[in-house]
């Protein structure tokens, strides 16, 4: 069992350091923070949106989105004060951090479990834009390991949270 958890370990900071370390750019650096930044400005205008809108569709959406999202965060809040385990930038000495995060605990990954949280349940009331949303949930998943504020094994965490939380909630409704 030690071995098997040994691997995993040694798979985690291998992604780590690939994302975080060999594939630096300027270019990727502006894009993964910009990333990692859409994600709650998004959430409150697109919420604050469906909302305000008068069209009963968009108000089932938010509902829905509202209770994933609220959830989803109630989920990670749990995990990290279970877990605490320290985010990469703190634990690691040659982790590239160019904004480190305030908050201590990595596992799971918050950004992520909102983003996918979004994208899993704008994407079943609009089903032709579940592709792009998917791709930019994992893109903001991506950005916290590459900005050396996540293991890979937190960004599944965050994935897996989301996942399990949508899933639950449309057997529920």
């Amino acid at each position: 069992m030690h071995a098997l958890v040994d691997y995993a370990r040694y798979q985690d900071l291998r992604v780590l350091y690939a994302f975080n370390s060999r594939y630096r750019s300027r270019c990727l650096d502006v894009i993964m923070h910009g990333a990692t930044q859409m994600v709650v400005p998004a959430v409150i205008l697109l919420l604050l949106w469906f909302i305000w809108s008068k069209d009963p569709e968009l108000g089932a959406v938010s509902r829905s989105t509202s209770l994933i999202l609220i959830s989803v965060n109630l989920g990670v809040i749990l995990f990290k004060s279970i877990i605490r385990r320290p985010r990469p930038c703190h634990a690691q000495d040659d982790i590239i951090a160019v904004h480190p995060p305030s908050t201590k605990s990595s596992f799971p990954s918050g950004h992520t479990s909102n983003a996918f949280s979004i994208a899993l349940s704008l994407g079943y009331y609009y089903p032709h834009f579940m592709v792009p949303l998917l791709f930019l949930a994992l893109l903001v998943g991506v950005s916290r390991i590459y900005l050396g504020a996540h293991y890979p094994s937190d960004v599944l965490g965050g994935l897996a949270v989301a996942a399990s939380v949508y899933g639950f909630i449309l057997l529920i409704l």
